[in-house]
């Protein structure tokens, strides 16, 4: 199908990952910077992405997660902001959202402009920081086996974590 626009584009998409996206807006010159970024072969030209999460405890508990796409000397590109729903929900939950949502984001980003990274230049395209360390640490704990085993299945927020590691 052909879209007149980007923004048409990410009306189509599922309504879980409109969600995951969340409300986003792109800067000014922002999408231009990210694929001009995205296609580059020159050595230093990285995307670097961010994202937080956290907690809220009111009458319920809900989570909420932001993301951003950033260059080098953290100009912001493209934000955005969702809830991070689930039960039992926590700030790890949320920060995973967030990581989540800016994936999501780039992946249609590329998607939609036809735009594939050469696996030469992976590791330098993208830079992404989040403050949790137990996310990290998940991540690499499950990054380190060959074949899941049944007990990843009943991990605290195993959902999320899987759903980060198919990602890559």
């Amino acid at each position: 199908q052909e879209w007149e626009s980007f923004e048409d584009y990410l009306e189509s998409i599922p309504e879980w990952e409109k969600e995951l996206i969340g409300d986003n807006k792109a800067e000014k010159g922002g999408l231009d910077t990210i694929l001009e970024l995205l296609v580059t072969t020159d050595g230093h030209r990285s995307i670097f992405g961010a994202s937080d999460g956290g907690l809220r405890k009111r009458r319920r508990e809900y989570g909420s997660q932001g993301w951003l796409i950033a260059t080098y000397n953290a100009q912001v590109l493209w934000r955005g902001s969702a809830s991070a729903p689930g039960i039992p929900n926590s700030s790890y939950r949320a920060e995973g959202y967030g990581m989540m949502g800016f994936l999501r984001m780039i992946f249609h980003i590329m998607l939609y402009h036809k735009i594939r990274i050469p696996e030469s230049e992976m590791e330098r395209k993208i830079v992404f920081f989040t403050d949790s360390q137990s996310l990290i640490n998940k991540q690499i704990q499950l990054h380190s086996y060959e074949d899941w085993y049944a007990a990843i299945h009943t991990w605290p927020h195993a959902d999320v974590l899987m759903q980060l590691r198919s990602a890559e």
